[in-house]
């Protein structure tokens, strides 16, 4: 509230003085003695408060622009022009000084100017836009005339002045001309947001300094009152330039935008014609005069502006159309532009096509970590790429993101086999943007007309529940869609929907698998697996419901409640008589991402008053991708005193130069390769996997023992901790204190 009362105080006191000094004003007009001289003191004293005004706002400005010391040193000059006039109506100083005034009035004047000036060289937005530059020739040319034809001509017929009046009525005219030029052109610098909005402060100052020189050239040698009072209102208007300016430039002053296609800016220019039009038709004597001139060469103006608008509409309608159906990034046709030509492809009967729908696997991966300078230039690549394989019966479309989609007019499944190949051989070969050399791969789904569908947006949905088919089976290949896809899909949209709200109906439940100690076959621990039950569906399995959750960032709620249920249970067990039992629980890396992570994990361990080393999170080996955001978290987790694990070690992206300085405590051995483990074999893997854990002096976990065989070797080969269905199958909560109950050692 009293940052908003700080913005408004300079605006306030202008207000404020300026309706003492109209007050003022008026109140001497109706004085019959010294009228004059009580008016004459009221501009002298504007001129004051406004030198004050300014002085101020330069000297609290560390580097003052120049245009405010052009200002100051006009209002210094304007009011010694006051003051002079001041003494003269006083009579301190003899009539035939009255030139002194004027001087320094006119002084003032090429000082306001390059203000004026120095501000407007700051753009050169003019210069390019026309319809700014017919505007502003159109109200000079009006201004112009109006000057030359009801000023200027009739004082110049009045021969009893001197030549020196005549000089000055002209100079105030030609600089007024000038002041009205640059005003233009600052407002409309300040509609294209080129400079501050409070310098239209100064341009309605000097407005009103030059319609009271018009007042006074009309009445001259009287000056009306309403002279005075614009003379007395200026200088103010001006000098608050300065305090406003002073605000804006200090963050202090609203920067709100001003319309730049204000409505009457559409009418002004003819409203202009029309004004000259009544002028000539007022004033014109059978004779050409200045204004009809003017009127002529404003109306070519306004044609001319008009000719320039609907070349301008024209062009932007064009554009319009264009991007109505094309994708502003890569030039291609949009998703539009797709159903428009698929609609029209459909209408023939005898027409056949294939739909082939591109993603670009792991695309994301590359936004991310260089940025979404270079995935735009990515994308712009991967267009150029296929554009090198399609001919002239296919058509490439971009959806938007990484999706493009490929239309092979007279298409069989044949056909787009082999252009799916041809693509799958094209993104073989790797790729070069911007100084770095990437390999992308695609997933393509195929759809066909009219066997899959006669509809447009259904061929392109079927396309694309292909695609993700492709996804789901390891990607980088292509498959056409069939309808076993389409109740896969249906079977993942309902458990999307069911997710939302099976956290609130507390359909969630834990499950805990005992990991034991192979050297002394002590229970180590337990791994909190998380198990779904729907009332409907029934039990749904995770490898379907975990990826869905994924994708729909609901895993992130459903990761704190397992591991605050999973942390607060084995606080509970521990009181058992096993302090040291502690529960590993997996995370995404969709919750690894999230910026709160390592707040709730603190929150969860203040809430349950777990000791924070017997909670061990199982991190999946894939967001090794990123090393530097991996490096951090597990350093900020290793400060928590929370044990890390890598999980289906073997399997993913890890880098043993990485591996070696991550801060974590464990490699869960995948059990893909446990379950290979048989009599036969010599399973280097395991081996391997086991001795680098231990080099790197590290617990290594065998999930998936399954055989009495597989539970010797990994023994005989020193793996740590284990886990199974030899050992113990996954146990609700009854049955796991049950076996703590009842625990025998594994010999």
């Amino acid at each position: 509230m009293a940052a908003s009362k700080h913005k408004r105080s300079p605006l306030s006191l202008y207000l404020t003085i300026s309706g003492i000094f109209l007050a003022c004003t008026f109140l001497v007009t109706m004085l019959d003695n010294h009228q004059s001289m009580s008016i004459g003191i009221l501009p002298f004293f504007s001129g004051m408060v406004s030198v004050f005004w300014m002085t101020t706002s330069i000297r609290h400005h560390n580097d003052p622009p120049r245009y405010w010391i052009y200002i100051l040193w006009a209002l210094i000059t304007l009011t010694i022009g006051n003051f002079v006039w001041l003494l003269l109506e006083m009579q301190y100083l003899h009539p035939s000084k009255r030139f002194l005034a004027n001087l320094f009035w006119i002084f003032s004047y090429p000082l306001f100017l390059m203000s004026l000036i120095d501000r407007t060289q700051k753009s050169g937005f003019l210069l390019t836009d026309r319809q700014y530059r017919f505007n502003l020739s159109i109200y000079m040319v009006m201004a112009m005339a109006v000057s030359s034809h009801f000023l200027l001509q009739p004082f110049q017929s009045a021969l009893d002045y001197p030549l020196y009046i005549h000089a000055i009525m002209y100079i105030y005219q030609f600089v007024d001309l000038g002041i009205l030029f640059l005003g233009i052109i600052l407002y409309y610098m300040v509609q294209a947001e080129k400079t501050e909005k409070t310098i239209l402060f100064l341009v309605a100052g000097l407005l009103l300094q030059a319609t009271a020189d018009v007042m006074m050239v009309i009445s001259y040698p009287e000056i009306s009152n309403v002279a005075h009072v614009l003379w007395t209102i200026a200088p103010l208007l001006i000098g608050l330039t300065g305090l406003l300016s002073h605000e804006y430039l200090s963050g202090t002053w609203s920067k709100n935008k001003i319309n730049q296609n204000a409505e009457y800016e559409l009418y002004l220019p003819y409203a202009s014609g029309i004004l000259l039009n009544v002028l000539v038709m007022y004033s014109y004597d059978w004779k050409i005069n200045v204004l009809s001139v003017a009127l002529t060469v404003t109306y070519f103006l306004i044609v001319g502006r008009q000719f320039f608008i609907i070349r301008e509409n024209k062009h932007i309608l064009a554009q319009m159309e264009h991007l109505a159906f094309h994708d502003s990034l890569t030039g291609l046709r949009n998703r539009h532009s797709l159903i428009t030509d698929l609609k029209r492809y459909i209408s023939h009967k005898d027409e056949r096509l294939a739909l082939l729908m591109i993603d670009l696997d792991r695309f994301k991966y590359i936004n991310d970590s260089l940025g979404h300078h270079v995935g735009d230039k990515v994308l712009i690549a991967v267009a150029e790429h296929i554009r090198l394989i399609t001919g002239e019966n296919e058509r490439l479309y971009r959806l938007g993101g990484d999706e493009f989609v490929v239309v092979l007019r007279e298409g069989s499944e044949e056909s787009a086999e082999i252009f799916a190949n041809a693509l799958l051989d094209l993104f073989a070969i790797e790729m070069t943007v911007a100084e770095k050399t990437m390999s992308l791969t695609p997933s393509i789904g195929i759809s066909l007309f009219p066997k899959h569908s006669e509809n447009a947006e259904d061929l392109l949905t079927k396309a694309d529940v292909a695609m993700y088919e492709v996804k789901a089976k390891g990607k980088n290949n292509f498959l056409s869609f069939d309808t076993e896809m389409m109740t896969k899909m249906q079977r993942k949209m309902e458990i999307e929907k069911a997710l939302k709200i099976a956290l609130e109906k507390q359909q969630f439940h834990l499950v805990y698998q005992p990991k034991i100690d192979l050297k002394t076959n002590e229970l180590n621990g337990v791994e909190a697996l998380l198990r779904w039950n729907h009332p409907v569906l029934g039990m749904v399995s995770p490898m379907e419901f975990i990826p869905a959750a994924e994708e729909t960032g609901m895993i992130i709620d459903i990761g704190e409640w397992v591991m605050q249920e999973a942390c607060h249970q084995v606080k509970e067990w521990q009181s058992f008589g096993i302090p040291q039992l502690n529960v590993a629980v997996n995370v995404s890396v969709r919750q690894l991402e999230d910026e709160n992570f390592i707040a709730m994990v603190k929150q969860i361990i203040g809430r349950t008053r777990i000791v924070p080393s017997c909670l061990e999170l199982e991190i999946t080996e894939s967001i090794m991708q990123n090393t530097k955001v991996t490096t951090t978290l597990l350093h900020q987790l290793k400060e928590l005193g929370v044990r890390t694990s890598i999980d289906d070690f073997g399997t993913g992206y890890s880098s043993l130069h990485v591996l070696q300085h991550l801060p974590i405590d464990a490699l869960k051995i995948d059990q893909s390769f446990v379950k290979g483990l048989d009599e036969s074999a010599s399973s280097p893997m395991v081996k391997t996997i086991i001795e680098l854990g231990l080099n790197l002096d590290l617990d290594i976990i065998a999930e998936g023992i399954e055989t009495d065989f597989q539970l010797q070797f990994l023994k005989q080969n020193s793996c740590t901790l284990g886990q199974g269905y030899l050992l113990s199958k996954p146990l609700d909560r009854a049955d796991f204190e049950r076996y703590l109950k009842s625990f025998s050692f594994i010999h």
